[in-house]
């Protein structure tokens, strides 16, 4: 994983140096998430939901390619959120119910093709996620196991102001790919389409 961030790191400042109008810079930003609805109860009355999201962050660094009078904008970004799982026994009303938490930890990225009228940016493009990670508090006894996509695919549309070296946007994102997740309770398996939209707001400094 870290030859592969490597390499892409390597091709957007290769790429970025080989064109006259061309930029790089470093990018930070945090994202609010749409979580999904969805319960799943299995046949010993043990219910698992998503109780709640936290915001997400994301760090990274960016190339601006100017070809033909467009703009080209590759990134990559390192992107962490957090979910949080209730698990309820409905078979027994003296139990209380017990909160798990999963960290997702993703390499996002996004390819924007950049109209820049003056200081303001307009952005359209696809976005990759690629999964590295997750970190879960899930024990043996809750007798629930995760699985999910490595990889799946989506979109970006947004808009932006620039200060001097300073930019500031703001973009939603939707899904062209559905991730479902599978939580395996008791041996038997059941699935959540999780495969949120996000409004992501980002700070982008020129190098």
């Amino acid at each position: 994983m870290k030859k592969t961030f490597l390499f892409i790191f390597i091709l957007i400042v290769s790429i970025n140096y080989s064109f006259s109008q061309s930029e790089f810079g470093i990018k930070i930003g945090m994202a609010t998430y749409d979580i999904p609805k969805d319960n799943i109860q299995n046949s010993s009355d043990l219910k698992l939901s998503i109780k709640s999201a936290s915001y997400g962050f994301q760090a990274g660094v960016y190339g601006r390619l100017g070809l033909l009078g467009i703009n080209i904008q590759p990134e990559i970004l390192f992107n962490s959120n957090t979910y949080n799982y209730k698990i309820s026994n409905l078979g027994n009303v003296d139990s209380l119910d017990q909160i798990r938490s999963t960290k997702y930890q993703n390499l996002d990225i996004p390819v924007m093709v950049m109209i820049s009228p003056a200081f303001f940016k307009l952005y359209l493009g696809p976005v990759g996620h690629y999964h590295i990670n997750n970190i879960s508090d899930f024990k043996d006894t809750d007798k629930i196991k995760e699985e999910f996509k490595n990889f799946t695919f989506g979109y970006q549309l947004g808009a932006g102001i620039t200060f001097n070296s300073l930019t500031f946007d703001v973009r939603y994102e939707g899904n062209f790919s559905k991730n479902i997740k599978s939580f395996k309770i008791d041996g038997q398996t059941y699935n959540i389409d999780d495969s949120p939209s996000r409004v992501i707001f980002s700070l982008w400094f020129k190098l």
